[in-house]
């Protein structure tokens, strides 16, 4: 399960770097019955 959040996180993240340095974060929030986790991802991209 946590496999496969990070293949649909690089999936998001664009692969090829663009021309100006950017910075990408981004911010899933998954709430179950129980348990509520909170993944923030920041990557920059120079």
């Amino acid at each position: 399960m946590h496999s496969d959040f990070l293949l649909r996180l690089r999936r998001i993240i664009p692969t090829k770097a663009p021309p100006s340095p950017t910075t990408t974060t981004t911010t899933t929030t998954t709430t179950t019955a129980t348990t509520t986790t909170t993944t923030t991802t920041t990557t920059t991209t120079t």
